[in-house]
């Protein structure tokens, strides 16, 4: 295994070997060169055990590479940083052996500082029990541990049983999702100047500060809308928004990697692959649909709506879907027992999914609605690293009658309704469930950008580049 620390670390006999990782240079040689907002936010001088959580070829391991990267400029010693992809371990002990064995190789050293990089180790069984054995040993000390997964609940689970030895950052666990709408805007249309981004909460609550965001935003509406078009079809992805910058299109073989993933998160959990077809087949064909766990079961040919539940939720906790249960109004939470709605986290997934299953994918709307529903959760959700597959802050609303508002956010002790209205022309009767149950809300809007009394109408587009 020694050879194997050799070979992942490069950077140990000469630091400018890292420039040849294969993962660096394919970021250096990217159009993309996608540097997420999370590069800045995680502090590597506390020390701490960090989860980096996010869908499989999300860029996960790039994030680490170029965290790494900067590493090397201001660490004096380079074994200091030790990076170590775990899919090629097959259990706990064997990790526990490789923290043994650089603990060998730092001993002499006296290095003050030690930066630990554990990629996919959420594939290893009880993971935990190997970090929390080296720590008990004192072998953690003074040093930063950041392991990353693709399955929130392999990570939480293994997270949750190190009580007392994660360190004191306020914040432990990160999500790294595919690329949001603005991100999208900002790398493929990099030749606009475009205003900061406004705040939804601000310009709902402010009439003046809406009318000047209007004025300052209407200019960019059509390149913006141009955007959305593009980002409907390509999604965040970043070896698909790389395919796009390239050729103009996602090339099928990017499509591919993304149909294995899904396959992948399911086999790994030793899963029935037909089981997973059925309940992706209902979901593309009944997407943002509200239906109960049996009715799924039943139209899926799964059997048992326990079953259906269970598929659906490794799903939302691999990333790849989200969940949206009913609000109950009173106590301004979920309520599990009722109908939920069942959304794709991002366009390639569902065109993925869909060219696997022969099925044409869904119409525009559906995917507006889709993404405005993800970008709620970007927004307002406390803990979205702990998976999609139960929300506490965005729900779905209907009334007695079944009628519906596609999102309703909770905002502290507030609720915001968000009906998406994706065509070209708004009628009166487009908001009148949100006027009358919730006395306003925002209108998500193809073109029409205006305010009427405590109404929001908001073209998609500026809609998604929107912070709270």
């Amino acid at each position: 295994m020694l050879s194997d620390l050799q070979r992942y670390n490069p950077w140990w006999s000469d630091p400018g070997q890292f420039q040849r990782d294969p993962h660096w240079r394919v970021f250096q040689n990217s159009r993309l060169r996608w540097e997420p907002a999370l590069l800045d936010q995680v502090d590597f001088e506390q020390d701490a055990i960090y989860t980096l959580r996010g869908p499989r070829q999300v860029g996960k391991t790039t994030l680490l590479k170029q965290w790494i990267g900067r590493l090397l400029t201001r660490v004096p010693d380079p074994q200091a940083i030790f990076y170590y992809s775990c899919d090629l371990l097959s259990d706990r002990q064997e990790l526990f052996s490789l923290l043994r064995q650089y603990q060998d190789i730092c001993q002499p050293r006296s290095l003050p500082r030690r930066y630990i990089f554990l990629d996919e180790v959420s594939m290893l069984p009880d993971w935990q029990r190997a970090v929390k054995a080296a720590a008990d040993l004192g072998w953690t000390d003074h040093t930063m541990i950041l392991a990353t997964g693709s399955s929130a609940v392999d990570l939480r689970r293994g997270a949750e049983q190190m009580p007392g030895r994660r360190g004191s950052p306020a914040k432990l666990d990160w999500l790294l999702l595919p690329m949001a709408f603005a991100d999208f805007l900002h790398r493929t249309m990099p030749e606009l100047t475009i205003p900061e981004d406004g705040s939804l909460d601000q310009i709902r609550e402010d009439p003046s500060a809406f009318a000047a965001w209007r004025s300052s935003w209407l200019a960019f509406a059509g390149s913006c809308q141009l955007a959305l078009d593009q980002y409907l079809k390509v999604g965040g992805f970043p070896q698909a928004v790389e395919s796009f910058m390239q050729h103009q299109r996602v090339e099928e073989s990017i499509r591919q990697i993304y149909s294995s993933v899904v396959r992948s998160d399911i086999e790994k959990q030793r899963r029935s692959r037909n089981i997973l077809r059925n309940l992706f087949t209902r979901t593309v064909l009944t997407e943002g649909a509200p239906q109960s766990w049996q009715g799924l079961a039943r139209d899926a040919g799964i059997g048992s709506p326990n079953t259906a539940l269970d598929y659906a939720e490794i799903l939302a906790d691999s990333f790849l879907l989200y969940i949206l249960y009913a609000l109950n109004r009173e106590s301004k939470t979920a309520t599990p027992r009722k109908d939920k709605k069942l959304y794709f986290s991002d366009p390639l997934i569902r065109d993925a999914v869909c060219g696997e299953l022969g099925l044409p994918s869904s119409g525009v709307d559906r995917r507006v609605e889709a993404a405005v529903g993800l970008h709620l959760i970007r927004l307002y959700e406390r803990a979205p690293q702990e998976g999609l597959s139960l929300l506490a802050n965005v729900f779905y609303w209907h009334n007695s009658k079944g009628r519906e508002v596609d999102f309703v956010v909770r905002n502290g002790p507030h609720l915001i309704p968000v009906e998406v209205k994706y065509q070209e022309q708004i009628h009166a009767e487009d908001s009148s469930l949100i006027r009358r149950s919730f006395g306003g809300g925002v209108l998500v809007t193809k073109h029409t950008c205006e305010q009427s009394g405590a109404l929001t109408l908001l073209p998609a587009a500026l809609f998604l580049l929107l912070h709270s």
